[in-house]
């Protein structure tokens, strides 16, 4: 997944280019489309530090570069842009999540295209692999262990 999307627990999208990663796919689709990476609406704005009134636009922490969307740097400003960015790689995680494991008819297991599993790769054998994508799916809807 963290081919395809930023995560939290490898924040290398923080901090300035060269030194930080480019913009993943699935954040990097979005900006082209034109669509706001985390809010359904399209309205929310954030806010820079300990501003109390979120006034920038998410297409603001965004730029084309190379012929495809990056983050944007701003040497001055690279803690708070860094707070922004976690902030939207932390709703883009959570949308993906509802997006898999949501208990509506808009879930992928619910429209019967398919469900999370985990990589054969990854495990001993068949079993485990069965029971690892159990406790995934599991832990997704958020039932108890």
């Amino acid at each position: 997944m963290s081919e395809i999307v930023e995560t939290l627990d490898a924040p290398v999208f923080e901090g300035l280019r060269p030194a930080r990663s480019t913009l993943r796919p699935y954040l990097r689709h979005l900006v082209e489309l034109g669509v706001h990476p985390i809010d359904p609406t399209g309205v929310m704005k954030f806010s820079l530090a300990n501003s109390w009134c979120p006034d920038h636009e998410w297409y603001e922490f965004f730029e084309v570069l190379n012929g495809g969307p990056d983050w944007k740097d701003d040497a001055g400003r690279r803690n708070e842009f860094d707070d922004v960015r976690r902030r939207i790689v932390r709703g883009a995680l959570e949308d993906i999540a509802q997006t898999l494991f949501n208990k509506t008819y808009f879930a992928l297991e619910e429209t019967g295209l398919g469900y999370p599993s985990v990589p054969m790769a990854l495990t001993r054998d068949a079993a485990e692999q069965n029971l690892l994508a159990t406790m995934t799916r599991r832990n997704g809807r958020g039932h108890k262990t």
